[in-house]
């Protein structure tokens, strides 16, 4: 099941081919916890930026949502992700996704 945010999420990607190009990654969540905070950063890096759910998104158990991984190059292949669930009491990362053979995230605990 889709968030209630896709379809600002959806025209966002309307917005053009740039958007299109850039890492855009589908979160499906495949933990008990409620997701409430989303980063990536390019492999082996410490920058995660900003959190890349809106305002207000929460990801449900079993629920997804479309990211678009704002200061990750186009062509970036290896990401690291550090997402927080149940509004601050999780605090989880997961290293060396390939966002190249997969634009799927499945986050589990």
């Amino acid at each position: 099941m889709f968030s209630r945010f896709m379809p600002a999420r959806l025209a966002a990607f309307a917005l053009g081919a740039t958007l299109l190009s850039a890492c855009a990654v589908t979160v499906v969540n495949d933990t008990p916890y409620e997701i409430t905070e989303f980063y990536i950063a390019p492999g082996g890096s410490d920058n995660y930026g900003k959190n890349l759910l809106l305002e207000g998104e929460v990801v449900a158990p079993g629920g997804q949502t479309i990211v678009i991984a704002d200061g990750v190059e186009e062509g970036t292949c290896v990401i690291d992700v550090r997402y927080v669930g149940d509004r601050g009491e999780f605090d989880w990362y997961q290293y060396g996704h390939d966002a190249c053979a997969s634009d799927t995230f499945h986050i589990t605990p």
